[in-house]
Parts: structure tokens; C-alpha cells; sequence
């Protein structure tokens, strides 16, 4: 993140310098400096515009990455644990059964 801040406010700098540059022709040649001026720092500010959102891309891919991560571990958790409940769920079925014969026969047996 520093270091993305490093090259940006470098590259800010740098469009300074070349405005400045642009600017101090405009006296030599008016009319030229102008439009040129204005071509070279939009230009400039696109492609700081352009080096800004590259780096938020590299970001949101570095999230997504750890995120991608987390689900796999995740996952495996959530594996695992659906076989540790799998066989009680089966003994949970069994002695309902269990309970409703028992049921059916004191029901037999009250009758």
C-alpha cells in the first residue's frame, strides 16, 4: 500500500514538473502552449487516473485471492463436520424408530 502511494505521489510529482515545463514555454510560443498544455496535462492526469484504478484492481484481486482462501479452508470445516454428524443423525433415527415401536406396543398392551 506504501508503495503504491510512493509511485503515485511520484508520478504527481512528476506531472507538476511538466506543467510547470509546459507552462514556462507559453511564453515563448502563446498560442501553442496553451493547447499543448492542455493535451499534456489531461493526458498526464489519465494516466494518473489510469496508474490509480490499475493499482485498486491489484488490490481487490489480492482480496479476492485471500477470500478464495478462507472459503477453501471454510469448506473443509464445514466437510468435516457433516461427517461427524452424519452417524448421529443415524442413531438419532434409530431410536426414534426404537421409541415408536415401543409406543405402538404399550398402546397394544393398554387396549
Amino acid at each position: 500500500m506504501l508503495f503504491a502511494f510512493c509511485v503515485v505521489s511520484c508520478f504527481c510529482a512528476h506531472v507538476n514538473f511538466f506543467v510547470s515545463a509546459l507552462l514556462r514555454q507559453k511564453v515563448f510560443v502563446k498560442g501553442w502552449a496553451i493547447s499543448s498544455g492542455f493535451v499534456a496535462t489531461f493526458s498526464l492526469k489519465r494516466s494518473l487516473s489510469i496508474v490509480v484504478q490499475e493499482k485498486r484492481i491489484y488490490d481487490l484481486k489480492k482480496k479476492n485471492q485471500e477470500l478464495e482462501k478462507f472459503k477453501f479452508v471454510l469448506d473443509y470445516k464445514i466437510k468435516e463436520l457433516k461427517k461427524q454428524i452424519e452417524p448421529r443423525e443415524k442413531d438419532i433415527k434409530q431410536m426414534r424408530e426404537q421409541i415408536a415401536e415401543v409406543c405402538s406396543a404399550l398402546r397394544s398392551v393398554h387396549k
